[in-house]
């Protein structure tokens, strides 16, 4: 940490002289430097060294504000602020020289992610536990019974980021968890050494408290001023997890747990990314088991992502879906919105009950299963009786109260689990948690659909024996030379095609050995040449995703000899094991393909135009080269008049590009290359007819560009411009 903080300063320090100079010069030569503007941002960088990361951004940027946001030895997160002249670049540069830095895994700007739940108006010193009727629905009393000797829960660490919990509140204070090393040792020192002074009870990550770039976060113990928390949200939370027992009030589900306080959110409820990032990094290193996040944002962030990933290898991430009842973006409609971290694989993300076990209308829900965005499992979340601050109680709705339950749930299983027999406890839980449950939560949407869910059990997750369930899903079709489609292609009579098939594997309960993925079809008009694939083995809720553009994609010809519509059946069959024997699973899917056979159709010499390239709108094709589609009702043309002005700023290169408007066109695609015929890279694409690119590297550049529209769900672009040559 010390050692960090040391380059950190450096760091500042140094680019900020380079800057004032930078400024100076500016100034003598009469230009304006006046637009100034600060964005804040978050990067991943390799091996903790910062001090070479952020200087290459030039002498044009001010880096100050710098904090290191992790402190574990193998990955590395920083915040900064950058301030930069607006006349010269947008937030859209600063980020993407960002990104191009040597030893910058990522790097975004800093965004607020929110709380997901409301509050009752009634907050009262009601002590009781028949007010929370969700233990019976989700199988806690009867889970209880089961414990004789041992305390649901007990051994395990439920790190909860939120607003803050209220540690002395008298359903609570026996269920804090408590850092020894800082409890017996002197305060105001770093007694272990963490990066955190006196967190007793966890640590605060959501105030700007911190000095010459040290770590983010203050200790959470009983000598702080503020208020522990000063929402209620964070307090509300806790309980449902670990109230204690045989006090009067209510009961924490796991009331064995304990509870460690990690503050990443202000008293308004929201939750900044650098907070966040710092908040799991903390529980992560100090032991915690599960961690709980009954916060979310709508913006996907590759930072956030990355973290995620990181953590759940420690520990069981559970997450809330949202309370905007909005649907999730598998399905195409006009309220489709993915709630991060909630959808991401890692987290069992978590959608709300009301009292009869129907997913409540303002739930966030999933729509079609085990596909990228995913949330898992629903919780009760309406009427949610729980502990409030300062030794009050009260009711809360939103997925925010059911995400808790789950955490819950995760440290009954991981205190019961044992970890002898299984490969990763995290895992296992996980995948019992969702898979176990014969409970199904419903929901009817706006079309008529019923969705069912898992809805949570604890009783059947921790006295059922894990099985083979296998699942194959997200056919993803491509024809060569035309593109993806769903699930209907055209092709002219007496010629052959070739299909190429994706498709998801997923695992979803027990570590499966031996898999063997094979498609059949039944046609004499079609000759597989790819229909098997195998996997030597599979962890509990592991998703192998197989691209259409992989070697390993099925594929197969289809000649077409009679005109009319046919229909070819695909079938899939799965069959995997397991390591000990006792599980031999088969499963078969189906999907059919719909093929539209078409008499050729005559083309004479006077008709034949230039249709544009048209390619789908997700990507180009197999190999990577657009391919021409003669159905395109758009015609492009050639982009003309392509001209370059130059402008010196410091030791980079100013280049505005400018050319006449297309017929038709919707947007421009600019692209850039170092070698007259080298690999040319998309810059942008701009709806303008102008456009700025900072040269840095002192070399010559090539520019050229096209235009693009849509037609029929395809992307068409125009042929490109004359390429134009810029000397450095």
């Amino acid at each position: 940490m010390k050692k960090y903080i040391s380059i950190l300063l450096l760091m500042a320090m140094l680019l900020d002289s380079i800057f004032v100079s930078e400024l100076n010069a500016y100034a003598m030569s009469g230009a304006q430097y006046s637009d100034m503007h600060t964005i804040d941002i978050v990067a991943e960088v390799k091996n903790g060294d910062v001090l070479s990361k952020f200087p290459c951004l030039g002498e044009d940027f001010r880096v100050s504000d710098v904090k290191v946001l992790t402190d574990l030895a193998d990955y590395c997160f920083v915040s900064a602020q950058i301030t930069y002249d607006a006349n010269i670049y947008t937030e859209r540069d600063v980020l993407n020289l960002l990104n191009e830095t040597k030893g910058v895994i990522c790097a975004e700007k800093d965004m607020t992610l929110r709380k997901d739940a409301s509050l009752w108006p009634n907050i009262s010193n009601d002590k009781n536990m028949s007010l929370q009727w969700y233990l019976d629905t989700i199988g806690a009393t009867k889970t209880w019974d089961l414990f004789e000797n041992t305390i649901p829960g007990e051994g395990t660490v439920v790190a909860v980021i939120d607003t803050g919990v209220d540690y002395s509140h008298e359903d609570l204070v026996d269920n804090i968890w408590i850092n020894e090393a800082e409890q017996n040792g002197i305060f105001g020192i770093d007694d272990d050494n963490n990066g955190v002074t006196d967190d007793v009870y966890g640590a605060n990550f959501s105030a700007e408290t911190t000095e010459n770039g040290a770590k983010s976060g203050e200790g959470i113990n009983s000598r702080n001023r503020e208020e522990p928390d000063p929402d209620g949200h964070g307090t509300h939370v806790a309980g449902i997890i670990a109230m204690s027992k045989g006090n009067g009030g209510g009961r924490g589900i796991a009331y064995g747990s304990r509870i460690m306080s990690v503050r990443a959110g202000g008293a308004e409820g929201s939750f900044k990314l650098s907070a966040v990032v710092s908040a799991m990094d903390y529980a992560v290193q100090m032991g915690a088991d599960v961690i709980n996040m009954s916060f979310g944002t709508y913006t996907e962030s590759a930072i956030l992502k990355s973290m995620i990933e990181k953590a759940s290898k420690d520990c069981v991430l559970v997450a809330a879906a949202g309370n905007d009842g909005y649907v999730t973006s598998d399905y195409i409609c006009d309220k489709t919105c993915d709630v991060y971290p909630a959808a991401y694989p890692q987290v069992i993300g978590v959608m709300a009950t009301d009292t009869s076990s129907n997913v409540t209308a303002w739930s966030n829900y999933d729509y079609t299963p085990y596909t990228t965005s995913e949330y898992e499992i629903a919780a009760p979340g309406y009427k949610i009786y729980s502990t409030a601050p300062n030794g009050k109680y009260a009711y809360m709705n939103g997925t925010s109260m059911a995400t808790p339950m789950v955490s819950a749930a995760a440290a009954i299983l991981l205190g019961a689990v044992d970890t002898t027999k299984v490969d990763n406890p995290a895992d296992f839980v996980r995948a019992q948690i969702i898979e176990a449950t014969s409970e199904r939560a419903k929901l009817t949407d706006s079309t008529g659909v019923v969705h069912n869910y898992p809805l949570l059990n604890i009783y059947e997750a921790i006295t059922t024996n894990a099985s083979v369930n296998m699942h194959l899903g997200s056919f993803d079709y491509y024809e060569q030379g035309k593109g993806r489609f769903e699930d209907t292609i055209t092709v002219e009579k007496g010629k052959t095609t070739e299909v190429f098939c994706g498709f998801r594997v997923c695992n979803l309960w027990k570590k499966t050995s031996d898999i063997e993925v094979n498609m059949k079809i039944d046609s004499g008009n079609v000759e597989c040449i790819n229909d098997v694939l195998k996997i030597s083995n599979m962890k509990e809720r592991e998703f192998l995703d197989v691209s259409y553009r992989y070697a390993e994609a099925f594929a197969f010809k289809y000649k077409a000899d009679v005109a009319g519509t046919y229909v070819i059946p695909v079938k899939y069959t799965v069959s995997a094991s397991t390591a000990d024997g006792t599980d031999n699973y088969v499963k078969e899917f189906s999907h059919n393909i719909i093929v539209n056979v078409t008499e050729p159709v005559p083309v004479s010499a006077g008709n034949i135009q230039n249709s544009g390239v048209a390619v789908s709108p997700a990507d180009d094709s197999r190999n990577g080269k657009e391919t021409a589609d003669k159905s395109a009702s758009v015609v492009l043309g050639r982009v003309k008049g392509l001209k370059a002005k130059k402008k010196k700023v410091g030791n980079k290169r100013k280049i505005t590009l400018t050319w006449k408007a297309v017929s038709g066109a919707k947007k421009y695609a600019v692209y850039y290359s170092y070698k007259k015929n080298g690999k040319y890279r998309k810059l942008t694409l701009t709806k303008k007819r102008k456009f700025t690119h900072i040269l840095k590297k002192k070399k010559n550049c090539y520019y050229k560009v096209r235009a693009y529209s849509n037609s029929n769900g395809n992307s068409v672009y125009g042929k490109y411009s004359v390429r134009i040559k810029v000397k450095y």
